[in-house]
């Protein structure tokens, strides 16, 4: 069924959970090699997928590792003998954005880019999915308009943290009320501000302020207080230029793995495909033939509805038989209390349950009632 998966995927019905129909199912046509060459062909791909499998779980591996190298390198680059002083020192505009009365709403197709918190990555702006607001807005929020080298920072939700800068070629925007723009003076480098909030000292004290709150959020306050390291402008490019030559070698080597996990992707649906196209393992001519196969499959399948119905027709005449016999003669052939139900349904009276009730108020004097919390059994009595 793996090597269809893209086939039932593409055929899939519904909008709200998309599901595959049962006809489609019926319908769809699976290649019926012979029974030794079914498990020949199942050990092969098992063997080539525990292989692909362990060089994948290390790909994974190698990419996890490097996020924790680029960690280590960050927190390397910033002196922290240097002296530290408040990020408000160092700015001319911090504040939050707002989202315009309408919500979704007041979005369109075409306009001014709306920033939110998606869009703002560990040190980098991904605008693929960017919304879009009016210029009419987009003046009424004058406040929170971006210019270029603005950091960006996340500021509330499971993001909070996530810090990148408008680049060169971003010329206009606004942000929403998840992210907050920090606007830095000509002694503090747009990109090393944005570099030393991702290391993971800062990212640990923001989860620190905001971990105590009823919602995940930073304050204006708190914003202003972040401790920084601060050493001449030039200094600052230096470490700079450093950390983006070292952080662009990583992020070639990661988008080299991620091609390689999505080649895996593709090799195990072609061997899925080699597998049912008789290309996987070599054939023996002196296997049963598939014709053989479906012939057999096929009696059996009919040995088996014939059993099934003879079965059916057996228990049908049993239960019949079982129903031919009186209230009373059902209790004359018991000892023991029989439950009020189960006596209506053994008896001939098991459709018409008012025939039931008939009998047995001719026959009351007779029988005696035994009643539980929930249930009445009835016996002869002694």
């Amino acid at each position: 069924m793996l090597s269809k998966y893209k086939y039932l995927n593409k055929n899939t019905k519904g909008i709200g959970i998309p599901h595959i129909n049962s006809l489609l199912l019926d319908e769809l046509k699976l290649a019926l090699p012979p029974l030794n060459e079914q498990h020949k062909i199942v050990e092969k791909i098992e063997e080539l997928f525990s292989e692909i499998e362990y060089v994948e779980k290390n790909l994974i591996d190698i990419n996890k590792r490097l996020n924790i190298y680029w960690q280590v390198i960050l927190e390397d680059a910033f002196d922290q003998r240097l002296p530290k002083e408040n990020l408000s020192s160092y700015t001319t505009f911090i504040g939050a954005g707002s989202t315009p009365k309408g919500g979704r709403s007041i979005y369109v197709k075409n306009g001014i880019p709306f920033i939110r918190s998606q869009n703002v990555l560990c040190n980098s702006l991904n605008l693929d999915d960017v919304v879009y607001i009016t210029n009419e807005i987009n003046e009424k929020m004058s406040r929170t308009k971006i210019q270029t080298n603005d950091v960006l920072l996340n500021i509330t939700g499971a993001s909070i943290g996530r810090c990148a800068y408008i680049p060169d070629n971003v010329n206009q925007a606004n942000v929403n009320q998840h992210v907050c723009i920090i606007r830095t003076t000509s002694e503090l480098s747009h990109k090393y501000l944005t570099l030393y909030l991702n290391t993971l000292r800062i990212q640990r004290l923001i989860q620190k302020w905001s971990s105590g709150a009823t919602r995940e959020a930073l304050t204006l306050s708190q914003i202003n207080n972040i401790p920084i390291p601060i050493c001449p402008l030039t200094e600052q490019e230096l470490i700079v230029a450093e950390l983006e030559s070292q952080y662009t070698i990583l992020e070639n080597v990661k988008e080299t793995i991620n091609k390689k996990l999505d080649q895996i992707g593709i090799l195990k649906q072609s061997i899925l495909s080699k597998a049912f196209t008789g290309e996987l393992v070599p054939q023996n001519p002196s296997d049963e033939s598939a014709s053989e196969l479906l012939k057999k499959i096929k009696d059996e399948r009919t040995s088996f509805l014939q059993n099934k119905t003879t079965v059916r027709k057996i228990k049908t005449k049993i239960i019949k038989m079982e129903r031919t016999k009186s209230v009373l003669e059902l209790l004359q052939e018991t000892q023991n209390p029989v439950l009020a139900k189960e006596l209506w349904q053994q008896s001939k009276h098991a459709e018409n349950i008012e025939d039931f009730y008939a009998e047995l108020k001719s026959i009351s004097n007779l029988i005696e009632q035994t009643k539980s919390k929930t249930q009445i059994s009835l016996s002869l009595k002694r």
